[in-house]
């Protein structure tokens, strides 16, 4: 993950640019960590009718963003847990199969 600097963008104003004033803006939504007080915290740009601003991934502290301000671009990866991906069925159809998957020694006689 590379340190940045931001810049006040000259293509558009009220946001902000990485690496000079005419790099490549800062996105809504972008995933991001800023260096406050020698600590990185993880959050996201977010545009408000003022200009960018920063939003701490945990809780709702929101901070704004001035030039010379140190950033490092996030690759966030999401993974989905293992039952996510199994198909969606329903309680009834998952009970089904399961007594399917018993053998009939395991089922009762009632069944």
């Amino acid at each position: 993950m590379n340190e940045w600097t931001i810049y006040p963008s000259i293509n558009n104003h009220n946001h902000y640019a990485i690496g000079s004033p005419d790099g490549r803006e800062l996105r809504q939504g972008e995933a991001v960590e800023i260096l406050l007080g020698g600590f990185r915290i993880p959050g996201f740009i977010e545009y408000s009718a003022n200009g960018d601003y920063f939003q701490a991934m945990t809780g709702q502290t929101i901070c704004g963003l001035y030039a010379g301000m140190k950033v490092y671009l996030v690759t966030l990866k999401v993974t989905e847990p293992r039952w996510a991906g199994a198909h969606s069925w329903s309680s009834r159809e998952r009970a089904s199969t399961q007594v399917q998957r018993m053998g009939p020694e395991r089922r009762g006689a009632h069944q």
